[in-house]
């Protein structure tokens, strides 16, 4: 869980947005996640900075050699799609822990304890 400490549900959703869309313009991204409510140019701009998304790009020829001209197109790395899958999966297991340790566990001790408190009483009295 420490290596998802510094993203938030939202950079997840973003990540996941242009898994189904890849690749993306940046301009999409930005009209499907407010920028103003969640700082979206930022987090594509973290998200890029960490490799867990890529630019695409065309080359130019100029005079002076090639260079690389950004699309604004956006697309998932591999990076990017191992940290989503590890980040899909410790919250399924987290869900499976919240589950056991706030419904089944109790509700098992619970119906123990009435078996044997049942018994108890069946058998002494």
């Amino acid at each position: 869980m420490n290596e998802f400490k510094n993203y938030t549900d939202i950079d997840f959703k973003i990540l996941n947005f242009i898994i189904k869309n890849s690749p993306v313009h940046k301009d999409k991204i930005l009209k499907k996640f407010s920028k103003k409510i969640f700082a979206t140019a930022l987090r594509v701009k973290v998200l890029k900075e960490n490799q867990l998304i890529s630019e695409s790009f065309d080359i130019k020829s100029t005079d002076i050699g090639d260079e690389k001209v950004y699309t604004g197109s956006f697309s998932v790395t591999e990076k990017g799609l191992k940290f989503i899958s590890d980040y899909q999966n410790d919250k399924s297991n987290e869900g499976k822990k919240i589950f056991k340790s706030s419904f089944l566990y109790p509700f098992l001790v619970s119906f123990f304890t009435a078996l044997i408190t049942s018994y108890i009483a069946n058998y002494y009295i």
